[in-house]
């Protein structure tokens, strides 16, 4: 492998990587942490070169996911809580969406069947937009042993039913949760009890 990175300085804290996802256009986004790099960037040439599409008050962007009708989000945390940015150029530039979640960070995101987007962050909380990502509403908090509790991927499968992986952030249990309608409602399947 070669270093394609055009960024400087590059990601070196080994807490970088949390997520590359690629646009239908093509294009690639990698989120990490700020600190030792930039939270953001993109590649429009299969990673020749990168280029930084963060924002100053982005800290951390952990997730990445193209609407149905072509809006990017970005889900992270700024110094003051997590937060989701949109786009509607494909990440040239963003939007703060939500913000101020409890000082969290916003882990996942899932579309629904029905178009529905969800978000989760890493104290449980969860959150839907019904709009592209334009708006969102609080939609709960997972419910079980520990009040930090992570909502750390949640995923659609081909039954059109969402399940959430969730787990402490400071380990334990991990738990799975199952929802049959688009996100609205989410029921505890099973708890795996051990180190989250």
């Amino acid at each position: 492998w070669t270093v394609n990175l055009n960024i400087s300085p590059l990601p070196t804290d080994g807490q970088t990587g949390y997520i590359l996802y690629q646009l239908a256009n093509g294009s690639i986004f990698h989120g990490s942490r700020r600190g030792n790099g930039v939270p953001l960037i993109r590649t429009d040439n299969n990673g020749v070169s990168w280029v930084d599409k963060s924002l100053p008050e982005m800290t951390v962007i952990y997730n990445v996911i193209q609407t149905g009708t072509g809006a990017v989000l970005a889900g992270g945390a700024t110094t003051n809580g997590g937060a989701i940015w949109r786009s509607i150029n494909n990440g040239d530039n963003w939007t703060k969406v939500l913000t101020g979640t409890v000082q969290t960070s916003i882990q996942t995101f899932a579309i629904a069947q029905n178009g529905a987007i969800v978000a989760g962050n890493n104290y449980g909380f969860l959150f839907r937009s019904t709009n592209g990502g334009t708006s969102w509403t609080a939609n709960g908090h997972l419910s079980t042993d520990f009040t930090d509790e992570a909502a750390n991927q949640i995923v659609r499968l081909s039954d059109g039913n969402l399940y959430l992986a969730a787990g402490s952030t400071f380990g334990g249990s991990c738990y799975l949760y199952h929802s049959t309608d688009n996100g609205l409602t989410w029921q505890l399947r099973h708890k795996f009890s051990g180190q989250g």
